[in-house]
């Protein structure tokens, strides 16, 4: 008796190919640790690239876009308790100052803002996945960034003498090394950070100082302050 070379039930054998919803966990996390801000600042970490600071955040109306928001924050709330991490926790819009009304839902954000030096990166790392996981469930959500960013580095740009009451009290609410800011139109560049600033921070070590240095790119700003826009 000659056997079939192939046939229905040993085709229906063959793994199906699986779509994003039948995924296994552990790949989603992997793909969303893959996707998350690469920057390694600090002060803030998030999902996907984040827009680069200083942003506007329009709080108002936001809740109202989203069903059952407050149920939603409540949740995210119970997750950063569950790792031990202390904040407030909101739905907003983070955007750009270049960007336009128009773009606002492309900017909804699930805003973190806490205390970053009080735990490791890692475990900063892991809370975004844990969030990301929460918020890509809610249709309404689903897109929503990530953003863990400290309480502090939500007030803009601070300058000032380097020495005198000013400069004291700065040091008394976050003592920071000196920072030599870049200012750019192409700050959302990531070779600023893979390739630029690390080139500058190998400088500054092999010149010995008796000092830090650090350097920060953010996106066309002035020591001067930021325009007003009247869109919002």
């Amino acid at each position: 008796m000659t056997i079939p070379s192939s046939s229905p039930e040993t085709s229906s054998l063959k793994e199906p190919v699986t779509d994003k919803d039948s995924k296994p966990q552990s790949c989603i996390e992997e793909e969303i640790a893959a996707e998350m801000d690469c920057r390694s600042l600090k002060y803030r970490y998030g999902w996907p690239i984040l827009p680069p600071l200083p942003v506007r955040t329009i709080e108002k109306d936001v809740a109202q876009s989203i069903p059952n928001s407050s149920e939603h924050v409540t949740s995210a709330q119970r997750i950063l308790d569950a790792e031990g991490i202390k904040t407030e926790v909101s739905f907003v819009y983070r955007m750009p100052r270049s960007a336009h009304k128009a773009e606002m839902q492309d900017y909804l954000t699930l805003l973190v803002a806490t205390d970053t030096e009080a735990h490791a990166a890692d475990r900063f790392h892991d809370v975004v996945i844990k969030l990301r996981l929460h918020v890509m469930n809610i249709p309404e959500t689903a897109d929503t960034k990530i953003e863990i960013i400290d309480y502090r580095a939500k007030i803009d740009l601070v300058c000032g003498s380097t020495s005198g009451p000013l400069a004291e009290r700065i040091d008394e609410i976050w003592p920071t090394p000196l920072v030599k800011l870049i200012s750019t139109a192409t700050a959302d560049d990531l070779n600023w950070w893979k390739t630029v600033i690390p080139a500058l921070r190998e400088i500054v070590v092999s010149l010995e100082l008796e000092f830090d240095i650090d350097f920060e790119v953010l996106a066309c700003v002035s020591i001067y302050g930021n325009p007003i826009d009247d869109e919002f």
